[in-house]
């Protein structure tokens, strides 16, 4: 693993609502950044563009959390995870990141990583968790490791915690199971209306319990999703479940930071392109602009409206109902607005 040193332990705080966006080709060099990408990594832009990305990698973050990145991402996986970056002069920034492979006709073409700065809670969790992993690293069989951006356990214990049933699974069918023994119990210990009624009951309830339990995270999700689908981008997913459940909220999640960051990226390159064209004291803009005094019109405009009045002064005075458009040279001359 590359070694960037030296590292000050100085943290360089990153403005709340900046976005750091780059992307990298097959091979982890960077082909993209964007300007805060840039200012936050104390380079200039011609020292990261064609440049490994693990040249701002700082040597406090332990390899098993860019193993996991890069076996998520080349398995067309998200990943989303606290990252400590350094910057050139030896100081460190903290993000959250989310990497997504890029793809195209079915096949990977690079990868897209998009970082907010991240909070005092993320970054009082991440502290612990690296010194756990790098001292899992030093023993010959690790008992921890990661799998996309989630502490997971290595062996037995930890394969058979990834094998069972989901938690919405296992509720919903111990709430069938107790309907059912209900109903049995019911059924040989009352009379059969009344056990009928009660069997039927039971049946019902936990049926109703169990749906709750079911769809109550779909639905979630699904308002999440349709939020998304309004334009309203202020919300940021939750993804706390697991299994299929859990990728399908880790993939709005990553939706909405990257429809964040190319949206900044648009807003920050359409500013940077009005405020790089030249203006005058009239508010004009464009290559002419520097030529004309304030507000002034050029000089053949100023010409046909002068004729023009002429004309219509003429015609209003003989009664004309259509009024002539004046002469062929100066018709030929109007610039159009």
């Amino acid at each position: 693993m590359r070694l960037n040193l030296p590292v000050t332990q100085r943290e360089h705080p990153l403005p709340a609502d900046r976005t750091l966006v780059s992307v990298t080709d097959l091979k982890g060099r960077i082909t993209y950044c964007n300007e805060a990408f840039v200012q936050a990594s104390g380079y200039a832009r011609d020292e990261l563009l064609g440049e490994p990305h693990n040249l701002i990698r700082h040597p406090d973050v332990p390899a098993e959390a860019f193993r996991d990145l890069w076996d998520t991402v080349q398995a067309g996986h998200t990943w989303s995870g606290i990252v400590k970056n350094r910057r050139k002069n030896g100081d460190h920034y903290w993000v959250f990141a989310n990497a997504t492979p890029m793809v195209r006709h079915g096949q990977i073409t690079g990868y897209l990583s998009v970082r907010r700065p991240a909070t005092a809670a993320q970054i009082a969790a991440a502290e612990p968790l690296y010194a756990a992993l790098r001292a899992e690293a030093e023993r010959p069989r690790a008992k921890l490791g990661l799998r996309h951006g989630r502490l997971v356990r290595h062996g037995w214990a930890g394969r058979l915690q990834r094998t069972l049933p989901h938690r919405h699974q296992i509720g919903q069918t111990l709430m069938q199971a107790t309907g059912i023994g209900a109903a049995a119990i019911a059924g040989a210990t009352l009379a059969w209306p009344w056990a009928l009624a009660v069997a039927a009951a039971a049946v019902a309830g936990t049926s109703w319990a169990a749906g709750r339990t079911a769809t109550g995270p779909l639905r979630s999700t699904l308002a999440t999703a349709q939020r998304l689908a309004s334009g309203d981008l202020s919300h940021t997913p939750e993804a706390d479940a697991d299994g299929l459940l859990g990728e399908l909220q880790q993939a709005l999640v990553q939706m909405t930071v990257n429809l964040r960051a190319v949206i900044g990226d648009c807003r920050a390159e359409i500013a940077h392109v009005r405020n790089s064209r030249p203006r005058d004291c009239g508010g004009q803009s464009g290559p002419l602009a520097t030529h004309r005094g304030p507000g002034r019109q050029p000089a053949a405009d100023r010409r046909f409206d002068r004729a023009d009045h002429r004309y219509r002064e003429r015609n209003r005075r003989l009664g004309r109902a259509r009024l002539d458009p004046g002469p062929r040279r100066l018709r030929r001359g109007r610039r159009q607005p």
